[in-house]
């Protein structure tokens, strides 16, 4: 399973913000899902979105660029945190500069796996 790392720490809309530090030396950052599955789920949804209201807004002048581009944003994240879905990594102080929240992914995996598989030549 593929997962797509979304950094929007810039994001003005602070509860939407999908990197947050817990403390000096972690953060937990979201990983978007990318199956074929999932992105047809996405696009399926943008679609089939009415757009008219913000269109609209633009167009008579009752919303701002910076505006729409919130709204927009908005929409693009509840749409990857509710259509989509997303893995939680935390990424560490001590953890490599190289090892990306992809990595961090494919050990819980592999771990989750190991300790299966264990369980399993215990029985």
């Amino acid at each position: 399973m593929l997962y797509v790392y979304v950094n929007c720490t810039g994001a003005e809309n602070s509860t939407k913000n999908c990197a947050t530090a817990t403390d000096a030396s972690r953060k937990q950052v979201k990983c978007y899902k990318r199956s074929g599955a999932d992105v047809a789920r996405l696009t399926r949804f943008f679609n089939d979105y009415n757009w008219n209201g913000l269109m609209l807004g633009i167009d008579c002048g009752a919303l701002s660029v910076d505006q729409a581009f919130a709204d927009f944003d908005n929409i693009l994240h509840y749409a990857l945190e509710q259509i989509v879905g997303y893995s939680t990594v935390t990424i560490r102080e001590r953890n490599p500069p190289y090892i990306t929240p992809k990595h961090l992914i494919l050990k819980f995996f592999l771990e989750s796996a190991i300790s299966c598989y264990a369980e399993a030549q215990l029985t």
